[in-house]
């Protein structure tokens, strides 16, 4: 059986909420943070999940794709993110290189969530702005997408 790691990166807690939901679906997948130790070469299949704040994917999962070209250039790979507003496939095709697009297995919208209890200072006034200014195209955790996702990521096993 092949191995599958799911690495996520976020700041509210999103990205790791969806990356369990997924575990939930593949229970013989094992979760990262992308700040924990783990090795790349250990895994047969590769599951990236990142959050998009300030129209910006992870740093972490930004630098960890672009230090390891060469090792996901050999193995099954996907992506998803998690995110409030609508715009988020501009910000995919801009920060990911093409060739990890073009072989990606699946490049996934999983919605999101807004924390404003959790915001301080500038953030929390930016998000009350945009609540204000687009109240209807705020998503939500998406869990059929993260379903139809997790069954393209079985076909692999």
């Amino acid at each position: 059986m092949k191995k599958i790691a799911i690495i996520y990166g976020g700041k509210t807690g999103t990205t790791k909420k969806c990356a369990g939901i997924l575990k939930s679906l593949i229970p013989e997948a094992f979760v990262f943070s992308v700040n924990e130790d783990f090795k790349l070469d250990d895994y047969d299949v590769l599951v990236f999940g990142s959050s998009i704040r300030m129209g910006r994917l992870d740093k972490g999962i930004r630098k960890l794709i672009k230090r390891n070209s060469q090792v996901l250039k050999n193995k099954k790979t996907a992506f998803y993110v998690c995110h409030a507003l609508p715009d988020y496939q501009k910000i995919i095709d801009d920060a990911l290189p093409s060739w990890f697009k073009e072989q990606a297995v699946s490049l996934k919208s999983f919605g999101g969530e807004i924390h404003i209890d959790e915001a301080k200072g500038f953030t929390k006034l930016l998000i009350k702005f945009m609540l204000k200014t687009v109240p209807n195209q705020i998503k939500q955790i998406d869990e059929e997408a993260i379903q139809t996702f997790a069954n393209k990521i079985k076909l692999l096993l």
